[in-house]
């Protein structure tokens, strides 16, 4: 393993900044990123570790305001490059799902349980909440 994104997973759901962690090694302890949707992109590099054979954690955050993505589906890249020949080696893709494109003024989202919703009431609210999930259901 040269390199391994934990954040964000497959499929998730990111805003902007996007948000990318894991354990990489790297040639000179410097490792590239690109998030893109193949029309705009957003690069750089960074540092992890102590050097070539030195994992580390990494941890950055890619401010995206600027891009003008054209679909919700973006991929974050992390990968060497080469010291031979500069081409891009050990590369990792992740596929996220971008919020903003999705729904005007994303910044986050919210989990929602309606038990929890329910039980936080006074019981004859209760009551009827819980009848009026019944007749929806």
């Amino acid at each position: 393993m040269a390199i391994e994104i934990q954040q964000p997973r497959q499929y998730d759901l990111v805003g902007n900044p996007i948000l990318i962690g894991g354990i990489g090694s790297g040639f000179e302890a410097t490792l590239q990123y690109r998030v893109h949707d193949g029309h705009d992109e957003r690069t750089g590099h960074f540092t992890v570790g102590g050097g070539t054979g030195e994992h580390g954690q990494f941890q950055l955050s890619v401010d995206v305001s600027g891009a003008s993505f054209q679909l919700d589906r973006l991929f974050v890249e992390v990968y060497e490059e080469s010291a031979a020949d500069g081409s891009e080696v050990n590369k990792v893709i992740v596929p996220v799902i971008y919020g903003p494109r999705i729904v005007s003024d994303y910044y986050g989202y919210r989990l929602h349980v309606y038990g929890e919703a329910i039980r936080s009431r006074g019981s004859h609210e209760t009551t009827m909440a819980m009848q009026t999930a019944t007749t929806i259901s």
